[in-house]
């Protein structure tokens, strides 16, 4: 989510220069305003600096939550399938620098499962024809270990489309894993309702 995108919801971002390399790498931070969290989603421009700021910014406010966007560990790119890293990867740095825990609000949190079947969509309670029923629900997505376990998280029934990070190689080894004889194996396989190799076949 941008900046702008949080202003909408009455969010005010710190703004701080990211090229005076004039100064101490600190004063710039220095701010007569509370600072009430720090969020970290994917930044392709992250550098150093911004994680001195950071880091600093938790120091200074020890009760602003470090919240994490996702922790996607890389994304796919080109047809070779580069891997290049993640917002998870982001969020570790800034983990071990402030040792701190950041609280994931993203796929597959129980945060975001709490809003989606509480909030987003309604209550069954309250008669809203936007309700979701889990049981009657296909969730459609490209990870494992984010889509998919959300999904399964929910109650839901899950859809995999072999279009973005997940291969083939990956379903072998999660079916491996469901077909182990040791149950604490079993527990951890991530398998979806139904696999699409490409969106178009679900038309």
């Amino acid at each position: 989510m941008s900046r702008d995108e949080l202003a909408v919801h009455d969010f005010e971002g710190l703004h701080y220069p990211t090229n005076n390399n004039n100064d101490d790498g600190m004063s710039t931070i220095i701010t007569n305003r509370d600072v009430d969290a720090v969020v970290v989603g994917l930044d392709t421009e992250f550098s150093y600096r911004k994680l001195c700021v950071a880091t600093v910014l938790l120091q200074k406010f020890p009760n602003a939550p470090l919240v994490a966007t996702n922790r996607d560990a890389f994304d796919l790119v080109g047809q070779e399938g580069r891997r290049l890293p993640g917002n998870g990867s982001l969020v570790a740095a800034l983990e071990c620098a402030s040792q701190r825990t950041a609280i994931h609000v993203g796929k597959p949190s129980d945060h975001l499962g709490h809003v989606v079947l509480h909030h987003a969509m309604g209550d069954s309670s309250s008669n809203d024809d936007c309700f979701l029923d889990p049981a009657l629900t296909l969730f459609i997505g490209d990870r494992l270990d984010t889509d998919i376990a959300f999904a399964l998280s929910l109650g839901m029934s899950a859809a995999l489309v072999l279009t973005g990070c997940t291969t083939a190689s990956q379903l072998i080894r999660e079916q491996d894993k469901h077909d182990n004889d040791d149950p604490t194996i079993i527990s951890t396989s991530i398998l979806p309702t139904v696999i699409f190799p490409h969106m178009g076949l679900m038309a």
